[in-house]
């Protein structure tokens, strides 16, 4: 800011005298020729870049919604068919170790709910259906202990049913020949 005299900065159709003293801008004056930016222009301009990154983010959340939530539905039924093939098979591997300490197949979950070893916290799938065990009898006198879940869909015997069969050998009774 500099202090000039009322005759240095006056202007000539302004009558109304400056007093002395008075500090004045040392900015220069804003541009008046054709083209030259003022106030009103770059307020304009802001809000155009406001408004242009607000539609841009809408433009986002929109394509995000539509284009990317079928990616990330099928992302996620990836990964709760992936949890459940672990869960069948360590069922599975369960149902197994409680034949060969009982000498009988478990019926269900609560008959291995016993064990402990037992990481799945409940006897449901990830679409919430209850597992089921079966034992199955082959021709040749083997057996074997199957544990399934009845995948996304919730019904059983369909494409998308996850299991695990595991054979089941009996012990010998101590001292048997």
């Amino acid at each position: 800011m500099v202090t000039m005299k009322p005759e240095d900065h006056q202007d000539p159709n302004d009558p109304t005298p400056v007093p002395l003293g008075v500090a004045i801008d040392d900015r220069p004056a804003k541009p008046t020729k054709p083209g030259a930016s003022n106030d009103a222009d770059d307020r304009r301009r802001a809000l155009l870049i406001i408004a242009g990154i607000v539609g841009g983010v809408l433009l986002v959340i929109i394509l995000g919604n539509t284009v990317l939530r079928p990616f990330i539905a099928a992302q996620h039924e990836r990964v709760l068919i992936g949890v459940t093939e672990r869960q069948v098979e360590e069922l599975a591997d369960l149902a197994v170790e409680y034949y060969r300490d009982r000498g009988i197949a478990p019926t269900g979950y609560a008959d291995l709910s016993s064990a402990d070893r037992l990481e799945t916290a409940t006897g449901r799938d990830q679409w919430g259906s209850a597992f089921v065990f079966d034992v199955l009898s082959g021709s040749d006198g083997t057996r074997s202990i199957s544990v399934r879940s009845a995948g996304p869909d919730g019904e059983f015997g369909t494409d998308d049913d996850i299991a695990s069969e595991r054979a089941l050998v009996p012990t010998e009774e101590p001292g048997a020949p």
